[in-house]
């Protein structure tokens, strides 16, 4: 059974959106609670005291962001290019939180990998799909995600329709979070 899906991996027993390796890059964490940010050069679980975690009832929609390579989300690009690459294209978790309403951004550290094709579809469609077909607290169940994560990662898809479908049958297959 795979133990990632594009920028989405299992570390230690915890389901982290980003890279841990390198101390310096932030990483998420999908908690049973809610979203947890970790920021750079703290090592560990523990979130960051000052950004208690977001519960997963606050969020209204959730989406993934993520590149092929670090370089496209760097700002090293934009300076390579001469500024054609502005680096807009940032590594991150986006969302709309209710009470009070806003937006959310949280970035997270690309890996020293590529991420392919296949699984940065079929990882942007588990977020947004797991979400809207609620409750959004199953991201943070270790075991669904596991089964999910399985399921996906093998697959090779190129097209939205076709992962888009994929993700939908696991979701559907799943139904809510293991209790």
């Amino acid at each position: 059974m795979s133990e990632r899906l594009g920028p989405i991996e299992r570390v230690g027993g915890r389901w982290i959106v980003g890279d841990t390796e390198w101390g310096k890059r932030p990483h998420l964490e999908f908690g049973a609670e809610g979203v947890l940010w970790h920021e750079p050069g703290k090592g560990g679980p523990e979130p960051v005291p000052s950004v208690p975690p977001v519960p997963w009832g606050r969020f209204m929609s959730l989406h993934l962001a993520a590149t092929h390579t670090r370089l496209e989300s760097s700002t090293t690009l934009a300076v390579l290019s001469g500024g054609a690459f502005l680096g807009r294209r940032r590594c991150s978790l986006q969302g709309t939180l209710r009470h009070p309403y806003e937006p959310w951004t949280a970035c997270y550290g690309h890996h020293a990998r590529r991420y392919g094709t296949s699984e940065l579809l079929l990882a942007q469609f588990l977020v947004s799909l797991a979400f809207k077909a609620g409750p959004a607290r199953r991201l943070g169940d270790p075991r669904w995600m596991a089964e999910a994560v399985g399921r996906l990662a093998p697959l090779r898809v190129r097209k939205l329709s076709v992962a888009r479908a994929a993700v939908a049958e696991v979701v559907r297959d799943l139904g809510g979070p293991a209790e």
